[in-house]
Order: structure tokens, then C-alpha cells, then sequence
């Protein structure tokens, strides 16, 4: 009992040795026969060592055989998981930055949400700076548009105008009180741009899969078509990464336009008093709409990309040693590209196709 429980202790230590290091261990005990194998050679009488010697010859051989294809087997087995999980890795990744493209959720937060630390700021800035130099350069056009009026009484002799004078008055009213709440002007557009777009987000709305990509399967034991895989993986997550980043780019900036625009939004109203600078109130106007409707097209990109995602993970998923089952699963993952690529090509000119509405 002693040495049976001995050997199957030993049997099993070389086991586990052998499947965590099966180099390593391969060579130790391939090793220890040999030297127990010469120890019995040197340990029996020479008439019987001479018989046991191609026995032995035989055993070493044939161990060292089983041993070495042992070996080869494990380190075969651990390239395959080790690809494969590094392909189902880079998939995950993938998937992440995929699913995340499809949720407008920053579109949809309230003006002093979008960055919450900037909301304060903007808000002295135009309280302490652009609504004064507004109020000023709205006085300059008031005192212009008085002189007109006088100079004009001068030169006829039906006295004063009071239509021309009560209308350079109403008019600078109605400028002022624009000026001074401008602010809550900029803001009540955005609550209108939003409300839009909550009304596209709700239209669009689906259900999305948790892997818009099939994973590869354990099936797949075939190291060079692992390799195929683990590359085209690869591509896959780099494009996906850049439109993650083009799609985040995008929103960034629209967030800063909208805050940047709702500061200094005073300014360029103060010029509607002039008609040389009307221009420039109209442009400023038009340009702040479409960066609020810009945010409905990307809204709609978004509910787009969630149908087209919704299909990426029809990818025929292949099985061990089946080359054209492969190929074929990374030729469907690389043509699901193409739709993710012309997305974030939409979501960046998607500013341009909003100007173009509003005829900026």
C-alpha cells in the first residue's frame, strides 16, 4: 500500500508539474528515468543487465516519445488559448466602444450639465463682461442713431420727427432687454433644441445587443487561423477606438460651442440696432441654431448606429480547422467596419450639414 500510494502521489505531482511547465518538467522527467534507468544497470548483476538493457533501451525511448509529444501537445494547447483569448479580448473592447456610440446620453443633459464646472464660469463671463461691453456698444448705436435723427431735423423745416425719434428709442428698449437676458435667451433655445431631440432619441429607441460582434468561438483550434483572427481583432478595435474617439471629439466641441455661444451672446446682439452691423447679429443667430440642430442630426446618427449595430453580430461563427468558416467570419467582421467608418465621418460633418440647413 505504501509504495502504491507512493507512486500515485508521484504520478500526480508530474502531472501538475507537467501542466504548468510541461517543458520544464518534460526534461526532468525524462531525466530521472534515464538516471533510474542507468542506476538499474549499474545495481543488477552484468548477465542480467545485459538482458535488460534494450528493455530499458526500449522503455527509454518509447517515455521520452510520450514525454516529448506530452510537451509539444501543451505548449500547442496554451498558444491556441492564449490567441484566442487575446482575440475575444480585443473583441470585448470593441464591443464596449460600439455599444457606448449608440447612447446620446449627453445629448440629452440639461445646459449646466454637459460640463458642470464650466456653467458657472460662462455665466460670469457674460455677466461681467460681455452684457457691459453689449450695453456700451448698444449706447454708441443709440447716440449715433439720435444724431441722424437731429441732423435730419436740421436740414427740413416740418420740425421734429417724433416716428424717427420714438423708433430709435423703441428700439434700443427692446435691444437692452434683449441684452440683459440673453443668457436665459441662449438657454431657453437649447431646452428647445433638446426637447427635439429627446423626441428623436424616443422614436429611435431599440433594443441593443450586449456584443454587437460574435466572439470566436472555442471550436477554433487552428493556430494559423488564430493568428488571421487575432489581426483582423486587432483592426477591428483600433477602428473602433478612433470612431469612439471621433464620436467624443464631436460632442466635445458642440458642449463648448453652445457655452462659448450662450456667453457672449450680448455681443453680437447689440449690433441688430445698426443696419451696416445687422449682419452680424442674423450670422451669430443662425450659427447658434445650428449648432443646437446639429445636435439632432447627431441624435439620429446615434439611433442609426444602433440599428446597424443591432445586425453586427450576424458574423458566422466558425469552427476548429475550418479555413473558409474563418475567413469567412473575419471577412464579415472586417465589411462591419465600413458602416462604423462612415459614421463617425456623419457625426463629424455633421456641423457642416447643420449650417447648410439653416443657410449659414
Amino acid at each position: 500500500m505504501a509504495v502504491t500510494e507512493t507512486v500515485s502521489r508521484g504520478a500526480a505531482w508530474a502531472w501538475i508539474r507537467l501542466m504548468r511547465d510541461p517543458i520544464r518538467t518534460g526534461k526532468r522527467l525524462a531525466a530521472a528515468f534515464a538516471a533510474v534507468a542507468l542506476l538499474a544497470v549499474f545495481l543488477t548483476p552484468r548477465h542480467q543487465a545485459e538482458a535488460l538493457l534494450p528493455i530499458l533501451g526500449v522503455l527509454a525511448v518509447t517515455g521520452a516519445t510520450a514525454l516529448g509529444s506530452m510537451a509539444v501537445d501543451a505548449v500547442t494547447n496554451g498558444l491556441e488559448d492564449m490567441l484566442r483569448g487575446a482575440v475575444n479580448g480585443m473583441l470585448g473592447m470593441a464591443n464596449a466602444c460600439i455599444t457606448s456610440l449608440t447612447s446620446p446620453d449627453t445629448l440629452t443633459v440639461g445646459y449646466d450639465q454637459m460640463f458642470s464646472g464650466l456653467s458657472p464660469m460662462m455665466y460670469n463671463v457674460h455677466h461681467l463682461a460681455a452684457v457691459p461691453i453689449a450695453n456700451i456698444v448698444l449706447a454708441i448705436f443709440l447716440i449715433v442713431g439720435l444724431v441722424k435723427v437731429v441732423s435730419h431735423m436740421g436740414r427740413t423745416e416740418m420740425g421734429v420727427d417724433t416716428v424717427a425719434l420714438m423708433s430709435v428709442f423703441i428700439v434700443y428698449a427692446f435691444l437692452k432687454a434683449g441684452i440683459d437676458s440673453s443668457y436665459s435667451l441662449m438657454i431657453l433655445g437649447f431646452d428647445i433644441s433638446r426637447m427635439l431631440i429627446s423626441n428623436v432619441v424616443a422614436v429611435g429607441a431599440g433594443s441593443m445587443p450586449d456584443n454587437p460582434v460574435n466572439y470566436l468561438p472555442d471550436s477554433v483550434g487552428n493556430s494559423a487561423l488564430l493568428v488571421v483572427c487575432l489581426i483582423i481583432s486587432l483592426l477591428y478595435l483600433l477602428i473602433s477606438l478612433v470612431v469612439k474617439a471621433v464620436a467624443s471629439l464631436v460632442l466635445v466641441v458642440r458642449s463648448i460651442q453652445i457655452y462659448v455661444y450662450t456667453a457672449f451672446a450680448s455681443l453680437p446682439l447689440a449690433f441688430f440696432v445698426s443696419e451696416s452691423g445687422r449682419s452680424v447679429a442674423t450670422g451669430f443667430l443662425k450659427r447658434y441654431i445650428a449648432v443646437l440642430f446639429s445636435g439632432a442630426i447627431m441624435a439620429l446618427l446615434f439611433m442609426m448606429m444602433s440599428a446597424i449595430a443591432a445586425t453586427g453580430g450576424a458574423a458566422t461563427q466558425p469552427n476548429f480547422g475550418d479555413a473558409d468558416g474563418v475567413l469567412t467570419y473575419c471577412l464579415q467582421m472586417f465589411m462591419g467596419l465600413v458602416p462604423y467608418m462612415a459614421y463617425a465621418f456623419c457625426l463629424f460633418k455633421s456641423g457642416a450639414w447643420a449650417r447648410e440647413f439653416v443657410g449659414v
